[in-house]
């Protein structure tokens, strides 16, 4: 299967049982390099939002679901202006709404759920609680990442920020502890899955590891720019970096806890997002162009470096790219097909050996898409927007 796209056509029994139902999929039948033992999907709900969906989060508890929504064009009548939301992941209810004066342009959510961070178009931070209780308000355009094992905030400036920054430190409350300067304009900023460690890329090809503490463990170059990096858990980080070069293309190189260089290969086809497991053993890859969808899996071995042990495509492209997620043991991407002039969009859950353990067809309005999905690792539940203002709880089995 490696480097070979596989043509496949989506056949779909049934989209979803009936409301009276108890809202388990029907069967499917999808020629895709299947895994023997298919998990089981259920749906628990699903219910339309005030507008559409940009931003969703669910906590790993499963206790704490947050979307953000800008007005649907095609209802006025329903316009409820810019708000952060709040939903009951029991039966999709929504607790509380914050209306924003100005559309979010980020949120992020504590892991424990005690906290949630806005950034709107309006130059605004604002802390909320669990309630949706204004905690903290503060000024400044940059995209939160909570960090809540040591309750520090990492707003990292992107093409919207004034360069010179890379990011701002804030602690629980929203005061500025620092800032740290960048001489590059920084592309990514990620946290490790434990939340103790970041990882950034910026441009002219330089990476960063920050420990637990946000203090530089290192700092690399690497022969390219930037298009996409992950950091993964534990005492002993890796980082991976996806970078590109005119002369050499696309490349791939893993650095350890001291920032030494593991190995560095090329991916078998073109990919834009990367992906680490949280114990650093494995790198997931997606990209989505004119020649078709790809997901790659490489196994990091220290002593033998990379090795891409699995690459699965599709012809076609995607109309709209999904955003890779992964857990231990498992790859979320959305995908889309088009059998007869009908495109029909998935939610696909590969396991590490590179065939589908999970397949959830998506019921949307002609011409809506998959724009955002969070998994909650603890309860396996499975949070799902698209873009016609439909949120669906999903729960995955084994």
């Amino acid at each position: 299967m490696k480097g070979i796209p596989l043509n496949f056509f989506v056949s779909i029994l049934s989209l979803f049982l009936s409301s009276c139902s108890s809202g388990k999929l029907a069967p499917q039948t999808v020629n895709l390099p299947m895994a023997s033992s298919l998990g089981s999907v259920s749906r628990l709900w699903s219910k339309k939002m005030p507008g559409l969906i940009t931003d969703l989060n669910v906590t790993p508890d499963g206790n704490t679901i947050v979307i953000s929504t800008i007005p649907d064009p095609d209802q006025e009548s329903e316009a409820n202006g810019f708000q952060v939301s709040r939903v009951d992941s029991g039966n999709g209810n929504i607790l509380w709404s914050y209306k924003s004066g100005a559309q979010i342009k980020a949120q992020g959510v504590a892991s424990n759920g005690s906290l949630i961070v806005l950034s709107n178009y309006n130059e605004e931070i604002i802390g909320l609680d669990i309630d949706g209780k204004i905690l903290w308000q503060t000024q400044g355009t940059c995209r939160p990442v909570i960090l809540t094992p040591i309750q520090k905030i990492v707003c990292y400036h992107d093409d919207d920020a004034a360069p010179g920054t890379a990011f701002d430190v804030l602690d629980w409350s929203g005061k500025k502890l620092l800032s740290y300067p960048a001489s590059s304009d920084i592309l990514v900023l990620k946290s490790s899955s434990d939340e103790k460690r970041i990882a950034i890329g910026l441009t002219r090809g330089q990476v960063i590891l920050f420990n637990e503490k946000l203090k530089v463990l290192w700092t690399k170059q690497v022969p390219g720019e930037i298009l996409d990096l992950a950091v993964s858990s534990g005492d002993s980080p890796q980082v991976v970096v996806l970078f590109h070069s005119a002369k050499q293309g696309q490349k791939v190189s893993v650095f350890d806890v001291k920032g030494k260089t593991i190995s560095t290969i090329p991916p078998s086809a073109h990919v834009e997002q990367i992906e680490m497991s949280p114990d650093g053993g494995s790198i997931l890859l997606y990209g989505n162009s004119p020649k078709g969808q790809n997901l790659a899996f490489f196994n990091v071995d220290p002593s033998q470096g990379l090795q891409e042990k699995w690459h699965w495509g599709s012809e076609r492209y995607a109309d709209y790219s999904s955003s890779l997620s992964v857990e231990q043991g498992v790859a979320w991407i959305g995908f889309e097909d088009v059998q007869e002039k009908e495109r029909q969009s998935h939610l696909l859950g590969f396991d590490f050996q590179g065939q589908v353990k999970w397949d959830i067809p998506l019921e949307t309005e002609v011409g809506a898409y998959l724009y955002a999905h969070s998994y909650s690792s603890e309860k396996s539940l499975l949070g799902v927007g698209t873009d016609d203002a439909v949120l669906t709880l999903f729960r995955v089995k084994p």
